[in-house]
């Protein structure tokens, strides 16, 4: 049995840029590898916010 692949996302409040909202995205793959990819199981980690996007306090 091979080991879980290890994911990471962005905390929920997370905002994207403009940038990140409007970028293109495409895959190719057939349906049944997104069915696979969709209900592995996987690790999930936390990934930082780049220094530059988080909130500034006063």
């Amino acid at each position: 049995m091979e080991p879980k692949p290890t994911i990471e996302v962005r905390p929920r409040t997370y905002q994207p840029t403009k940038v990140e909202i409007n970028e293109q995205f495409s895959m190719d793959a057939t349906p049944s590898q997104l069915a696979n990819a969709l209900l592995r199981d996987v690790d999930v980690r936390k990934a930082p916010v780049p220094k530059s996007r988080t909130r500034r306090t006063r």
